[in-house]
């Protein structure tokens, strides 16, 4: 039996661990959540992406969740500038 030696310390996370999360739909899975829960600097910097707007193109899908927070957040400013005091 031959063991291979890698001098990359991100070898095995790349080429087996990635992979293997890849297959299952794991790892977009939880890149998506974390976007969602922890935002999206949280996501790239977890995702090991140098640009934040890499992370944006693959794992920023907009889904019913997103557009009802956007219309609560607007929602409370309208509603606490306009609406009669009473």
């Amino acid at each position: 039996m031959t063991i291979l030696v890698h001098n990359d310390p991100d070898h095995l996370r790349r080429k087996v661990l990635y992979p293997v999360l890849d297959r299952c739909g794991i790892r977009r899975a939880a890149s998506k959540y974390l976007r969602k829960a922890g935002g999206l600097e949280l996501a790239a910097v977890q995702l090991g992406h140098k640009r934040m707007t890499t992370t944006d193109e693959h794992y920023n899908d907009r889904d019913m969740d997103d557009l009802k927070r956007a219309a609560e957040l607007i929602e409370g400013v309208f509603w606490k500038d306009f609406a009669p005091e009473g």
